[in-house]
């Protein structure tokens, strides 16, 4: 037996005085050994984790952990099946009592389809224990909790609610109006996310301090007047995404054209079957790494005179440091495209798709772009920082062309072209009688090589 093999034998003792050593631990150590042993948030409790496996070991452990609050401050609920939720609400009661005064962090998901009805006296009595400890939210996660239940709010509101989550949609037993009071009086809720599926109208106008978030997902009938008024009362999001932005405005001369500049916001994502081009007019971003417009109507492709606004975006936040940008189904010319690329020397994920017309929409033009430019005297290259390229928008270039680019991104040419190594590419092929062999041979041998390569024809 080699030394290392002897430090880590157990002496031999009996197993009583092992548990004797345990319990000789300092309660204030022990407790704090314990609340690091708490698995994540939405975990529901199970025998086999911390806090109910702490129970388990001895007498002593129990003590300390049943009288110890913050072990038992957060709730998590799955109803995901008949005869479930019964068993759960009798131990919500014990869970709460042990967690004393402390703040909550509460998630609740309900996916028992067909069970719902006969479950709802057992839901009905989780929720009704939930609402009452309102005044205790810290973090709040409702994923398809039936909406009637969330009726009868206590007018203290959640004082102490920092997070929420709520997804519910409206077709799940109805949405009442008042099912926005879960945010009253709540000053210092800083994230959101609000799904109540795209056929329930924003409600929150009167209720959120917008001054204080800086994480917002919104999923409801958003119009473009709604989409500027949050932008306009949030100055210091960090994160934005609109979903299911529907609603036509009746007359877009009524937007205001006052500047939107969000200093902080870093992610922007936007999904629209409505004209979005007014807001973007609007907005400046300085620090934006993430951007995705995604159109999803019949709006999908500007007018070929009508500029995207993205190219007039990007001035304006003086070249952000754009990460990751994503355009799908969102009319862009291929001049306003490159335009961007030149003005996000940052940029380390570019995804274009557009399904929308027939005709080809990236050409030569694009491609050469993003290769060495050889009308400059130190062949430099856009975009240094790429690593990820997918251009599904039917790419209509010359045979070659596109691989060539690739393999000027691709190991020790990237690294002479002094451009980091490409990681995923993808690429639709429009048809148009071409076959692409060279393409497609290229990318074979590249993918050989490690590359991660996809290729697809129209």
């Amino acid at each position: 037996m080699n030394i290392q093999e002897r430090a880590i034998q157990r002496p031999d003792l009996p197993d009583q005085a092992y548990e004797n050593l345990l319990d000789q631990i300092p309660v204030e150590i022990l407790g704090d050994i314990f609340l690091q042993c708490l698995p994540p948030i939405t975990s529901r409790p199970r025998r086999t984790t911390a806090p109910l496996l702490l129970c388990q070991v001895s007498r002593h452990w129990r003590q300390v952990a049943v009288s110890l609050p913050s072990l038992w401050s957060t709730v998590a609920i799955e109803c995901f099946g008949w005869g479930r939720c019964r068993m759960k609400a009798e131990l919500l009661h014990v869970w709460l009592k042990r967690s004393a005064e402390v703040p909550l962090d509460i998630s609740v998901e309900v996916k028992i389809g067909e069970f719902v009805h006969e479950n709802l006296p057992h839901l009905s009595e989780i929720m009704r224990a939930i609402v009452a400890q309102m005044h205790r939210w810290k973090f709040l996660r409702l994923i398809r909790v039936p909406s009637n239940l969330l009726m009868d709010l206590p007018s203290t509101g959640a004082p102490l609610l920092r997070e929420a989550i709520v997804q519910i949609h409206s077709g799940y037993s109805g949405a009442p109006q008042d099912l926005a009071l879960l945010f009253q009086n709540s000053p210092l809720l800083h994230s959101l996310t609000w799904q109540l599926g795209p056929y329930s109208a924003f409600q929150l106008f009167p209720i959120l301090p917008w001054f204080k978030l800086s994480f917002i997902h919104f999923e409801c009938l958003l119009s473009i007047a709604n989409c500027y008024d949050i932008l306009s009362r949030s100055p210091n999001l960090q994160s934005c995404y609109f979903e299911s932005v529907s609603v036509n405005t009746p007359d877009l001369r009524q937007l205001s054209t006052s500047p939107i500049i969000l200093a902080f916001l870093h992610s922007f994502r936007i999904e629209a079957s409505v004209n979005i081009l007014p807001l973007l007019r609007t907005l400046t971003f300085p620090v934006l790494s993430s951007l995705v417009i995604e159109s999803t109507g019949l709006h999908s492709r500007a007018a070929a005179h009508i500029t995207s606004e993205i190219p007039n975006l990007l001035h304006r936040s003086n070249s952000p440091p754009l990460q990751t940008f994503v355009l799908e189904n969102f009319g862009v010319e291929e001049k306003e495209l490159i335009e961007c690329l030149i003005l996000s020397p940052k940029l380390e994920a570019l995804v274009v798709c557009d399904e929308s017309t027939r005709r080809p929409n990236l050409t030569d033009k694009v491609i050469r772009a993003l290769a060495v430019r050889k009308e400059y005297d130190d062949d430099t290259m856009l975009c240094p920082e790429l690593k990820i390229l997918k251009l599904t928008g039917r790419v209509q270039s010359t045979d070659g062309e596109f691989v060539n680019m690739i393999r000027q991104r691709w190991k020790e040419t990237a690294v002479v072209n002094g451009v980091a190594c490409l990681k995923e590419v993808q690429v639709e092929f429009g048809s148009q009688g071409q076959t692409h062999e060279l393409d497609i041979s290229g990318l074979k041998q590249l993918r050989s090589d490690g590359l991660l390569a996809r290729a697809f024809f129209d």
